[in-house]
């Protein structure tokens, strides 16, 4: 399970756009990472750091790490599905 989730964030981080700013007059560097199904996954740096280019970096770390929590989370509740039979002919008798 663990290289299925590693692959499949690496697959939706290879296709998301990465949006970054900074909130002025913070430490705060955002990173938004918009995957191709429109959902949008968050990450945060709020540290003072002398390279704005290190801030992003540090940022878009954060949204990779929240983007494989939840891919961890979706594969561990997955499970098998429970398929329901249509009723038999003995139950509608």
């Amino acid at each position: 399970m663990e290289q299925d989730v590693i692959v499949s964030v690496e697959k939706l981080i290879e296709s998301s756009q990465a949006e970054f700013w900074h909130v002025p007059g913070t430490n705060m560097t955002c990173c938004v990472l918009v995957l191709e199904s429109g959902f949008n996954v968050l990450g945060k740096v709020d540290q003072p750091t002398p390279d704005p280019e290190t801030a992003k970096k540090l940022a878009f770390s954060d949204a990779a790490d929240e983007l494989a929590r939840l891919e961890t989370y979706r594969y561990a509740t997955a499970g098998p599905r429970i398929q329901i039979a249509a009723p038999s002919s003995i139950l509608t008798k």
